[in-house]
């Protein structure tokens, strides 16, 4: 098994669409063209699952996981919020990945994501 922190070194990942038509898409997030075709390509359900299944490494804002987030808030018209700090103390990474990951669901629930 891949550790993680591999993971945020080659993270490149393939994932299925929640369509009868399941496609494949494959990012590595360290590699902008890669980012640019996932995001022209993947549906709103697709990156939202990319973002779930590396939850760590987008709170982590590894490579160019912030142009995903900012994908998915065009998407949705809307806002993702990771906090850093809350009342002058910083939040820890299991904090940041509760949070995102309650955006997660609310996302999938208003779009109808599986």
């Amino acid at each position: 098994m891949i550790s993680f922190t591999a993971r945020l070194v080659a993270f490149s990942i393939a994932i299925g669409t929640n369509t009868s038509c399941a496609t494949q898409h494959s990012v590595n997030t360290n590699d902008f063209q890669s980012v640019k075709n996932f995001i022209d390509t993947a549906s709103l359900c697709s990156k939202v699952l990319l973002v779930e299944e590396n939850k760590v490494a987008f709170c982590s804002e590894a490579g160019y996981t912030n142009i995903i987030l900012s994908s998915i808030t065009k998407d949705i018209k809307g806002q993702i919020t990771i906090p850093y700090f809350n009342n002058g103390v910083r939040v820890s990474k299991a904090e940041k990945v509760r949070q995102l990951q309650e955006q997660l669901n609310e996302i999938k629930k208003n779009n109808q994501c599986k």
